[in-house]
């Protein structure tokens, strides 16, 4: 509770100084023989920014995806991901799957 108040005041107060710094500053730098290496740069550290951003997500959905095998694991449950295309291949899976379970069978659907 008190982080997300710190946050909810540090994060705007941190970017309106930025953005007032970063607006003197390219007001004093950008002339028309630097722009390109100036734009050069912004564009690296945007990318730079985007893959950590990225590697973070990964990294947090494979903790998540690590979680649910091992729920699985535990419980006792099997997962079966089918990608089914016009062959009816999630049909013949579902049909063997109802005429052998033993005890219940739940699946989880996707309509696109």
């Amino acid at each position: 509770m008190y982080r997300r108040r710190v946050y909810g005041i540090l994060v705007p107060t941190v970017t309106f100084v930025l953005g007032i710094l970063v607006q003197v500053l390219i007001s004093q730098w950008i002339t028309f023989t630097n722009v390109i290496p100036i734009s050069l740069i912004v564009i690296m550290v945007i990318l730079a920014a985007i893959f950590i951003i990225l590697e973070l997500i990964d990294k947090r959905f494979d903790s998540i995806d690590t979680n649910l095998i091992d729920i699985a694991n535990r419980i006792g449950l099997r997962v079966d991901y089918i990608e089914d295309g016009s062959e009816g291949k999630s049909y013949e899976k579902s049909t063997e799957l109802i005429e052998n379970a033993k005890f219940s069978l739940i699946t989880v659907g996707d309509k696109c």
